[in-house]
């Protein structure tokens, strides 16, 4: 799992902004095909 995957999975706003401000890739897949974004809705994180 990517480190924005990680992030948003588990609400983590904060990183994840930081994250993207340092050029993370906001819209890699992870093993099951989901972006960081796909992760948060799954895990009820809005």
């Amino acid at each position: 799992m990517h480190g924005t995957a990680c992030a948003a999975s588990t609400g983590n706003s904060e990183l994840c902004e930081l994250l993207i401000e340092e050029g993370a890739e906001i819209d890699a897949l992870d093993k099951a095909d989901e972006t960081p974004l796909m992760n948060a809705i799954i895990c009820e994180h809005r």
